[in-house]
């Protein structure tokens, strides 16, 4: 069974973060531990099975340069030795592997994961077996406007970066990688102070013993130090990906941002994507978060919508966000933010993004964050953190030509011209869907 990409919210996601019990309405805040077992049990009288998920918090975006895909074949190995109880999956900063069962059956699921990941086979015929599967992986991504519209996204903004490539690699690494080469990654990444694991539902004290036991024989430490921030474009720029029969023309406009959770702007910035209906990283937990504002438009009006967009993003920047707005977007973010950590799912779900984002209660600070700033404070931020003048511009459609003379016609270079979605024409590049991540 093939690894997949992360998508969605995780609303099922069940992971540790302290290797101490917590039940969910007290469950306390604390750091991920490198030399010993990450455990965090959250028992549910309600809910008649176990549920585990164990997160390794190194993703595709520990791939080695040259080496994309290797994490997505370390992890899918793993999971077929596992068995079918046991799923994988990889983004940039995380791999899930996750698992449930009856209520006297959890022992047993977990054994068959311990045993995989503590003795990885990693078998020549099966990793021969699993790059076909990878390819056609990718070959499905190159066919899905959806996925491959943020994974072009990606491509365009994080070049250079960790981030630039698909989960499961690129055609031209997937054969290069070796046995050896996973081994290598295996010992490297999957470590105690790199790796937690959640028990949700039915607990039993010996499962969780059994873990604890299990996971013991990991090696201490954690991994080296994860990629750097990512420079912004000196000028917007787009990328045109031309896709056949494409019915829709789907654009995400953005680009990296150089503020996480942690910092005391964010709630400003996370407002303003309310605001602009921005996709929420909340969905796709990173390490580097980025601004992604989605559009939907035929393709007719593709070269409209991007500039009203970009028109969109520069008025919120420079005017910010007047009181009445921002009364209304206080209460969305609680209603946003306050829901998502409801309940012991929910706050396990926050917490597993504040060991990825190593900012201790992120989600449910933002709402009381944003009700302590202003008109002033929030305009201030917005214009530290969003960059209208540097956004990137990524469309899946049919006619790229046609949508790259419209969106480059009009004056040949005004100042302001591109905020305003006009764009010279070697600032727009065009490549085909199926010559992606080759």
């Amino acid at each position: 069974m093939p690894v997949s990409p992360i998508s969605g919210l995780f609303s099922s996601l069940l992971m540790a973060s302290a290797s101490v019990a917590a039940s969910p309405a007290t469950a306390r805040q604390v750091l991920l531990h490198s030399n010993e077992v990450n455990v965090l049990e959250a028992p549910d009288p309600q809910v008649q099975e176990v549920r585990f998920r164990l997160v390794l918090y190194s993703g595709s975006a520990a791939d080695p340069p040259g080496r994309e895909g290797l994490a997505w074949l370390a992890a899918a190995s793993i999971q077929i030795q596992a068995g079918p109880g046991v799923h994988a999956q990889v983004d940039k900063d995380v791999t899930l592997f996750t698992g449930r069962a009856p209520r006297n059956g959890g022992a047993e699921l977990f054994g068959s994961l311990s045993k995989a990941l503590l003795r990885p086979l990693f078998d020549e015929r099966e990793l021969a077996r699993l790059r076909i599967e990878q390819k056609r992986a990718l070959e499905t991504l190159r066919g899905d406007s959806v996925a491959l519209l943020r994974e072009a996204f990606d491509w365009f903004v994080y070049r250079g970066h960790p981030y630039e490539h698909p989960a499961p690699g690129l055609d031209s690494s997937i054969d290069r990688i070796t046995r050896e080469e996973i081994l290598a990654f295996h010992a490297e990444q999957y470590r105690k102070g790199n790796l937690a694991i959640g028990v949700y539902g039915a607990v039993d004290p010996d499962l969780i013993a059994r873990i604890r036991e299990d996971l013991a024989n990991l090696p201490d430490g954690t991994p080296g130090p994860s990629a750097g921030a990512v420079a912004l474009l000196a000028r917007p720029r787009a990328l045109i990906v031309e896709m056949e029969g494409a019915p829709r023309s789907l654009v995400l406009a953005g680009h990296p941002l150089n503020v996480t959770p942690a910092h005391p702007d964010y709630p400003s910035v996370a407002a303003a994507m309310l605001r602009l209906k921005a996709v929420q990283e909340g969905a796709r937990p990173r390490r580097q978060q980025s601004l992604a504002i989605p559009v939907d438009a035929e393709p007719a009006d593709a070269a409209g919508a991007i500039r009203r967009v970009m028109a969109d993003l520069a008025t919120l920047v420079s005017g910010g966000i007047d009181g009445p707005a921002l009364v209304e977007l206080k209460r969305e973010m609680g209603r946003t933010y306050g829901a998502a950590a409801q309940g012991p799912e929910g706050a396990l779900v926050s917490r597993l993004d504040d060991l990825l984002l190593r900012s201790p209660r992120s989600a449910q600070r933002l709402p009381a964050s944003i009700e302590e700033s202003t008109v002033e404070s929030v305009r201030s931020a917005l214009a530290r953190h969003l960059f209208p003048q540097r956004v990137a511009v990524v469309v899946i459609t049919t006619g790229a030509e046609d949508l790259a003379r419209r969106l480059s016609s009009g004056p040949e270079d005004p100042a302001g011209s591109a905020v305003e979605g006009r764009f010279r024409r070697n600032e727009i590049e065009i490549v085909r869907a199926r010559d992606l991540f080759r």
